[in-house]
This record gives structure tokens, C-alpha cells and sequence, in this order.
């Protein structure tokens, strides 16, 4: 049964812990993602969107100016924290075949360790190894 497409049946036993799990290791790797292109490009820069917030709060929160950088800090980091977290995604749904979960299988190692973030391991024929799904 499903309502706008989605489906509002009970999930399967064990389903919503391995589906929190890919959730928790997507969100580390966006983070960790994140970092990088930090450590790299100086951007996105939270550290500057903090150092504005003290700055405003110490001024009374009554500086217009202050305020103002602060939101045009924080939209400019956080665009570009979606557009990470975007690219990652449409990455990971492209070569997984647009599965975030695929059927249980077996395949070789490199294709087993790219889809531990969607399932915990494995692999299954919407992968680029070519296996076959159980």
C-alpha cells in the first residue's frame, strides 16, 4: 500500500538498521567530502560563518551589517555543502543504478567496498562489476 508513491507498508526485518547505517555513512562521507574540498579551496567556510556570528552577538545583535554577513556567509557555505552532498549523491545513485539498497549477491572486492555505504558490503548486477544478484 502506498500513498504518492510511497510505499507506508512495515518495512522488512532489519531493513530500517541497515538503511540508518547507509544514512550514518553517506552523512560521513559528505562530511568528510566536505573537509576536504575545506582543505583544498578554503571553502565551504563554517569557521567564517561562526567568527561572524560571535562578531554580531558582541555587537548586540543590533548591526545590521553584521547580521547581514552573517547570512550571506552561512547561505554561500551551506550552497556549497548541498552542491557537495548532491554530487556525491547523483554519483553514488548513478553507478549503484539508482538503488539504495540493492538485492543481496556476491561480487569482487572493489565493487563490494563502493556499495558498503548503501548496504554494508556486497554487490548485486546494477553494479559496474557485472555479477550476478542472488
Amino acid at each position: 500500500m502506498g500513498f504518492l508513491g510511497l510505499e507506508t507498508a512495515k518495512a522488512p526485518a532489519g531493513m530500517r538498521g541497515r538503511r540508518f547505517g547507509a544514512f550514518c555513512a553517506d552523512l560521513l562521507i559528505v562530511l568528510g567530502l566536505s573537509f576536504l574540498a575545506y582543505r583544498f579551496t578554503g571553502q565551504p567556510d563554517f569557521f567564517a560563518v561562526r567568527a561572524a556570528m560571535d562578531a554580531a552577538q558582541a555587537a548586540g545583535g543590533q548591526d545590521m551589517e553584521l547580521t547581514a554577513a552573517v547570512f550571506t556567509q552561512f547561505n554561500q557555505a551551506f550552497r556549497l555543502l548541498l552542491l557537495i552532498a548532491f554530487g556525491y549523491e547523483a554519483v553514488t545513485q548513478t553507478i549503484t543504478g539508482g538503488s539504495t539498497l540493492p538485492p543481496w549477491g556476491s561480487c569482487s572486492w572493489g565493487c563490494g567496498l563502493f556499495l558498503w555505504t548503501r548496504r554494508g558490503g556486497g554487490c548485486c548486477s546494477c553494479c559496474f562489476c557485472g555479477s550476478e544478484a542472488r
